[in-house]
């Protein structure tokens, strides 16, 4: 599964419909919000379904130290919904991709993390030695 999951695309081209719907605000901490651009699920072959969030962190991509700490404090927020949902993975995607309504085609860089859980029962970032907590 693992070798799968990482294959999980990090750039792309986005395509939006004329209508969009309003994206959901999460305040993470005093200092930083996301947007929540899309969730739904996530499909690899020979594995479980899994949970796919999308976000625009409101700033750089390059910065994937800050990045990973958006990661977690969303993870924090969507574990307990994940858990109860019985879901065994869930990429936690950080797009380029800005809230605002699009219309047509344009380029989107993404950056994902693959949070998965281990027969341990505890969640782990895929390739990861130590939970994600």
């Amino acid at each position: 599964m693992t070798s799968r999951l990482a294959c999980i695309c990090l750039l792309g081209l986005a395509a939006a419909p004329a209508r969009v719907q309003s994206q959901a605000i999460r305040h993470l901490s005093p200092e930083d919000s996301i947007a929540i651009i899309a969730t739904g699920p996530a499909s690899v072959p020979d594995q479980p379904l899994g949970l796919h969030i999308r976000f625009y962190p409101y700033g750089s991509l390059d910065d994937t130290t800050r990045l990973r700490r958006l990661a977690l404090e969303l993870w924090h927020q969507v574990q307990r919904q994940v858990d109860s949902a019985g879901t065994l993975w869930v990429v936690l995607q950080a797009t380029d991709q800005t809230p605002e309504p699009h219309t047509g085609y344009w380029p989107v860089r993404n950056y994902g993390f693959v949070v998965q859980k281990r027969a341990d029962g505890k969640w782990y970032l895929l390739h990861e030695t130590k939970p994600f907590e």
